[in-house]
C-alpha cells in the first residue's frame, strides 16, 4: 500500500504577495499572476542589498574608520 503524504505546512507570507502563485507548466515555462516589475518593486522594498562582505568584516570595517 502507498503511504499517504503528510500536509505540507505553508509558510508565512507578507500580506502584499499573499496571493501570488508561481507554477510551471508542461512546456517547462514559469506562468505566475503577478508581473516582474511588480515582484521586483516589493523584493527591492523589503529585502536588503547582499554585499559580498560577511557581516562581520564590515562591522570591522565601521569600527576602524
Amino acid at each position: 500500500m502507498s503511504e499517504k503524504k503528510p500536509k505540507r505546512e505553508k509558510g508565512k507570507v507578507h500580506k502584499e504577495i499573499k496571493n501570488f502563485e508561481i507554477r510551471i507548466n508542461k512546456f517547462g515555462q514559469l506562468e505566475k499572476n503577478m508581473s516582474n516589475e511588480a515582484l521586483n518593486q516589493f523584493l527591492n522594498k523589503n529585502i536588503p542589498e547582499k554585499t559580498d562582505k560577511p557581516a562581520e568584516e564590515e562591522k570591522k570595517e565601521a569600527d576602524n574608520e
